[in-house]
């Protein structure tokens, strides 16, 4: 089964991209990764003008797929959390619009794609993780913190704790918290309006309208940093171990 569905784009330029790992909660595997690098790649080739980011099942993306970690090397690890941030820039920066389409959990990277999506529209319930400071990795610290203001991204990345969809619409890391029927009204809204433009008028309304990104090389720089810090593997089989005791600990 692949790991990735695409819809579209459809006449309005509406095109779907939908996380396909149910099992694992659409966890980022490498491989889910560099998939996701070429959708997006392509997206802003053909005529897509609205990209849905969503995830199957019960939960939109559980972040850093962590299963076969143990087989991996520090370097292996620095690699895929420097592809996931190629990643994000990559939707951060696209010449179409981006909506993410949010249900149960966005933890980790998960919360970052979320983060670095045009609209963020969720279902009530939905819940938002940033745990990378636990285990010493800069992920999207500045995306974050030009939606949510430093005070607020500084709290929510320092204590990794979940943050509710009510605290999330409230911080700004949502545009919207409704049921799904309103969400497909909201998306259907984007995708009339911008189809109803020519494509560079499009193109030029979807990047001048954004808020200004934070500098992509220095955020790179910055996460480069952090995993190359030697004990990346061990760091992150600590924190693995912390989740797994607390999990046993409230269950």
């Amino acid at each position: 089964m692949s790991m990735l569905a695409v819809e579209g784009p459809d006449a309005r330029g509406l095109s779907r991209l939908s996380l396909q790992r149910p099992d694992r909660s659409n966890a980022l595997s490498a491989g889910l990764v560099e998939a996701l690098l070429e959708i997006l790649a392509q997206a802003a080739a053909n005529a897509t003008r609205v990209l849905v980011l969503q995830g199957e099942g019960k939960n939109f993306c559980a972040g850093f797929d962590l299963s076969d970690s143990e087989a991996e090397s520090d370097a292996s690890l620095a690699l895929r959390f420097i592809r996931i941030e190629q990643m994000l820039q990559a939707i951060a920066a696209s010449p179409f619009l981006t909506v993410a389409r949010v249900q149960g959990a966005a933890f980790g990277a998960g919360a970052d794609i979320v983060a670095a999506c045009d609209h963020r529209l969720a279902l009530p319930g939905a819940r938002f993780r940033f745990p990378g400071y636990s285990f010493g990795v800069a992920l999207g610290t500045r995306r974050l913190a030009a939606l949510t203001g430093a005070a607020a991204a500084q709290a929510i990345l320092s204590s990794g704790r979940v943050v509710t969809a009510e605290e999330a619409l409230s911080r700004r890391l949502l545009t919207a918290v409704c049921d799904a029927e309103a969400i497909e009204a909201e998306i259907n809204w984007l995708a009339n309006g911008l189809a109803a433009l020519d494509a560079s008028a499009a193109v030029t309304l979807v990047t001048q309208a954004r808020q200004p990104a934070p500098d992509p090389d220095a955020d790179l720089a910055m996460l480069v940093r952090s995993v190359a810090a030697p004990g990346l593997k061990s760091r992150l089989a600590a924190y693995v171990a912390r989740a797994r005791e607390n999990a046993r600990s409230t269950s």
